[in-house]
């Protein structure tokens, strides 16, 4: 979050404050005026996007193949900032989270140990529009799911998800599936 790239009140230049793992892993979330977790809804479209990389289509259904993230990168958007989340059972919206601390390497640095918020089990609403002038309904359905889903299983969200960034191995967390698909085109 942004919180936590801020430098720590009252370090000067050059020095440094090392917080604590509670500090360090409240500046890591993102939090709505009731102090509910949320998570930036462009995150899901990113993963939408990258998942949707190996996969190509024809538009049209006629003409040769183009990739699928391209097409999407144009006409999927997500609806809002943020993405509030819950507690799958009962839909009550999550505040508290695990602390998890861990080894980690942030880039031109030397090993660390970090601290993160962890929310093991939450749920969300994602709504995505698309522009049903450039995806007919039936496609959009059939590959803005198929993205969505892979990207659930291989891509996730947040640190230490499944998608290996710049060379390193990730981690099983930030993964998802779809319960429930709606499907409303947005048009002008």
């Amino acid at each position: 979050s942004p919180a936590g790239m801020r430098r720590a009140e009252g370090t000067k230049v050059g020095g440094s404050k090392i917080p604590t793992a509670e500090e360090e892993a409240e500046l890591g979330t993102y939090r709505d005026a009731d102090g509910v977790l949320q998570f930036p809804s462009s995150g899901f479209r990113k993963a939408t996007l990258t998942a949707a990389a190996g996969l190509k289509h024809k538009p049209g259904g006629r003409g040769r193949e183009v990739k699928l993230s391209t097409t999407l990168a144009g006409v999927l958007f997500v609806v809002g900032d943020y993405v509030r989340l819950v507690e799958p059972d009962t839909g009550n919206p999550l505040t508290e989270y695990e602390i998890d601390s861990r080894r980690a390497t942030p880039p031109g640095q030397g090993s660390v140990v970090r601290s993160r918020p962890l929310i093991r089990r939450w749920g969300a609403t994602v709504v995505f529009e698309y522009l049903a002038e450039y995806l007919d309904a039936a496609a959009a359905e059939k590959y803005i799911t198929e993205s969505f889903q892979r990207a659930g299983h291989i891509v996730g969200i947040g640190n230490y998800r499944p998608e290996p960034v710049k060379s390193r191995v990730g981690g099983p967390y930030g993964r998802w599936i779809i319960e429930r698909a709606q499907h409303s085109p947005w048009q002008r």
